[in-house]
C-alpha cells in the first residue's frame, strides 16, 4: 500500500493525498479505536477543528488534538452515518482533501455504530491518560481501571501501530499529527517493548499528556529499531515539542531544507553539525575535500549564519532535529 500511495504521489498529488486519507482511517478502524480518536484523527489530518453528534453525545477536537468545547455542526459542511453528524470547522476556503476526510469520517463512524463498541475499558483509560484536557474525575476513574498509583512516576511509550499490543502493558491505537500511533502506558523503570519505540519523560499520572508528546517526539526523531529517549534530548525536548507543522518552521530550519535542496544532503549537514572535519564531510558526500571546502561559503550564505563556528553548529544541529519532527510519517 505504501509504494502504491508513492506512485499514485507521484503521477497526482491530489489523488495520492485522497489515499493516504482512506489508508489513515482504515489503520484506525483496525485498531479498534474510539470514536473520539477518529475524530481526533480527522482534525489532525484536515488541520482544522472536527466534531461528532449522536443523540446527546457531543465530541469536538482541535486541530492539535487537544479537546475542544461545544461540538453544533451549524455553519459547517457536515456529512451524516450511522445516526450521527460530522463536521470540519474550516476558516475560509475548502481544502482539497477536506470532503474526503468529512467522508470518510463517517464511513469510519458508521462502521463502529455497526460493529458495536470494541474499545475495552483498558484501552479507553489509556487514550483519556494520554489526551490533554479531559476532566479530574475522567482521569481517576481511567487511573483506576488501569491500577496506577496516582502518586508512582511513569511513562508514555509511542510504538508503531502496527506493534501488537501485550498482556503486560496498556495500549491503544492513538492518532496524532504524523500518523496512527499505538500508546502505551509504563511505569519509570521498566523497559519498554522490543523493536522501534519513542520513550517519553517520566512524571506522576496527570503528567502522561506532556510525557506522550515527548515520546512522539522520540519516535519521531529515532534512528534505529530501538528505543529512542525523550530524555537524552535533555532541553531540546521542549523546542521540538513546539514543533506542530511546517507554516511553523523557524527560519533556521526553512533554510537548512533549502539546503538540502541546493545540493547537500541531511547526512552531510549532519556531519557538520556533529563537528565532523572537512574530510569527514566530504568522505559523506562522495567528493573530494577541496570541493566540499570551496562550498562551504556557500552553505553559510544558505543557512544565514556560519555553521563552523560552535553556536552555529548548535543552531544547525537543532535545525535538522526540528526538520526530522516536522516531516516524520508513522505507518
Amino acid at each position: 500500500m505504501k509504494e502504491l500511495v508513492g506512485k499514485l504521489s507521484a503521477l497526482d498529488p491530489e489523488a495520492g493525498d485522497a489515499l493516504k486519507v482512506v489508508t489513515y482511517f482504515d489503520t484506525l478502524m483496525d485498531g479498534h479505536v474510539s470514536i473520539e480518536t477518529l475524530v481526533r484523527g480527522a482534525a489532525t489530518l484536515a488541520g482544522a477543528p472536527a466534531g461528532y453528534l449522536k443523540g446527546a453525545t457531543s465530541i469536538r477536537v482541535l486541530a492539535d488534538g487537544r479537546r475542544g468545547s461545544g461540538g453544533d455542526p451549524e455553519g459547517h459542511v457536515s456529512a451524516s452515518a450511522g445516526g450521527a453528524t460530522v463536521w470540519i470547522e474550516r476558516e475560509g476556503n475548502a481544502h482539497a482533501n477536506d470532503d474526503m476526510v468529512r467522508e470518510r469520517l463517517a464511513v469510519a463512524v458508521a462502521q463502529y455504530a455497526g460493529r458495536g463498541n470494541e474499545q475495552t475499558p483498558e484501552r479507553q483509560a489509556v487514550e483519556l491518560l494520554l489526551t490533554a484536557g479531559i476532566g479530574s474525575e475522567e482521569r481517576r476513574g481511567a487511573e483506576a481501571r488501569l491500577r496506577l498509583d496516582p502518586l508512582g512516576r511513569v511513562r508514555a511509550v509511542a510504538l508503531p501501530s502496527r506493534a501488537p499490543a501485550t498482556k503486560e502493558f496498556p495500549s491503544t491505537v492513538l492518532a496524532t499529527p504524523w500518523g496512527t500511533v499505538r500508546g502505551a502506558i509504563l511505569p519509570e523503570a521498566s523497559e519498554p517493548p522490543e523493536g522501534r519505540a519513542g520513550v517519553g519523560v517520566a512524571g506522576r499520572v496527570t503528567e502522561l499528556p506532556y510525557s506522550w508528546r515527548t515520546a512522539l517526539v522520540a519516535l519521531a526523531v529515532a534512528d534505529t529499531d530501538g528505543a529512542s529517549r525523550a530524555d537524552d534530548l535533555g532541553s531540546l525536548i521542549s523546542v521540538a515539542d513546539s514543533i506542530n507543522d511546517s507554516s511553523e518552521l523557524p527560519d533556521d530550519v526553512t533554510r537548512a531544507e533549502a539546503a538540502v535542496g541546493h545540493g547537500w544532503t541531511v547526512a552531510t549537514l549532519q556531519a557538520v553539525a556533529d563537528g565532523g572535519s572537512v574530510r569527514a564531510v566530504a568522505s559523506i558526500a562522495g567528493l573530494h575535500h577541496s570541493s566540499v571546502h570551496s562550498r562551504l561559503p556557500e552553505l553559510t550564505r544558505l543557512l544565514g549564519f556560519d555553521p563552523l563556528t560552535p553556536l552555529g553548529r548548535v543552531r544547525l544541529f537543532t535545525a535538522l532535529l526540528l526538520l526530522r519532527v516536522a516531516h516524520a510519517h508513522f505507518d
